[in-house]
């Protein structure tokens, strides 16, 4: 039995060269033009960022006031008899003045949040027409907000001895529930939202608990909380006025197509600007690269690739990782 899911291999969000966004306007006076401007920049650097409070610091306050400036190009258009206005926004100009600001950049793809509501598991002899509305509401609000934060959701596919072990300790225990499910699905982020309360009353406003978070929480409050600590490992400060360089070495690297998927791999990672290969022996190499940072951030973005496993060292000369080309 497998999750269903709609994940695919995709470039890094906040490395991509420009970014669209459209979003509805009030007019097509300039005004209006430039409040849509600034709020789809704020929710674009909510994602670049991988933080939903990176709005509230002082320097992106300061870009709202002339959101234009990253704007490279804009249409406006009309959809069911409102106003849409569509615009792109340039990667590199974002990413300049995020690095200026020391405010990280998310590394990583799409995180996928293994979502359990109990309403739509209920048996629908018991369901009345108050919880189909408020179950389908619940679960529109939290793909709109999963949509805005650049995340999938997905849902366990649950069984009779599940659903049973559910009704047995899940109302009372959810979190016991969720961890035991999700270490089926080898997903450890988990999000479980109720539209009743302990006593089984249905309660106008749904709360939530997470893997990463404990308290019950409004659906919008316990997405960003989750995703803003799962990203928080994912992100870096790439500050460009920081320049050095470091030595590595590679193992594993058994065919000349390693070397250079290898070759390629961290070429294109965010903080390198230079690699020159030093010296191959057997199935092991060794680099000389030139990136922005210190040596710590270099190994922290490494870390995050899924192709870099970082091994012991016996000097302080040069970094080791296995290379896995799998």
């Amino acid at each position: 039995m497998s999750v269903i899911e709609t994940s695919v291999c995709e470039e890094i969000f906040s490395l991509q060269d420009s970014y669209d966004v459209e979003i509805g306007i009030n007019g097509t006076d300039q005004k209006s033009i430039q409040e849509g401007m600034a709020e789809a920049l704020s929710s674009l650097i909510i994602n670049i960022t991988g933080n939903s409070v990176s709005v509230l610091d002082k320097s992106i306050i300061a870009m709202m006031k002339s959101p234009q400036k990253y704007v490279s190009k804009y249409s406006l258009s009309s959809q069911e008899e409102k106003l849409i206005a569509h615009f792109v926004f340039d990667g590199d100009s974002l990413r300049s003045y995020l690095g200026e600001s020391q405010l990280p950049l998310w590394l990583s793809n799409k995180i996928t949040l293994l979502t359990f509501l109990p309403c739509e598991k209920l048996n629908t002899r018991y369901r009345t027409d108050e919880d189909i509305s408020a179950c389908s509401k619940l679960r529109q609000d939290l793909s709109k907000l999963s949509d805005k934060r650049n995340s999938v959701l997905t849902s366990p596919l649950i069984d009779l001895n599940e659903m049973a072990s559910f009704e047995s300790l899940g109302a009372s225990h959810p979190e016991r529930f969720m961890n035991k499910i999700s270490r089926k699905y080898e997903l450890s982020n988990w999000l479980y939202c109720s539209i009743r309360n302990e006593f089984g009353l249905l309660i106008e406003n749904p709360l939530c608990i997470s893997s990463q978070v404990s308290s019950k929480l409004p659906p919008k409050e316990a997405i960003n909380s989750l995703i803003d600590k799962i990203n928080a490992d994912k992100s870096l400060i790439i500050d460009k006025s920081i320049k050095n360089s470091t030595y590595i070495g590679l193992s594993e690297i058994d065919t000349f197509r390693d070397l250079e998927l290898a070759l390629d791999e961290l070429t294109s990672q965010v903080l390198v600007t230079n690699v020159t290969l030093k010296a191959i022996k057997g199935a092991s190499i060794t680099l000389f690269l030139s990136h922005f940072g210190n040596e710590e951030d270099l190994i922290n973005l490494l870390n995050m690739n899924a192709k870099f496993e970082e091994i012991n060292s016996t000097t302080e000369d040069i970094i080791l990782f296995n290379y896995i080309s799998g």
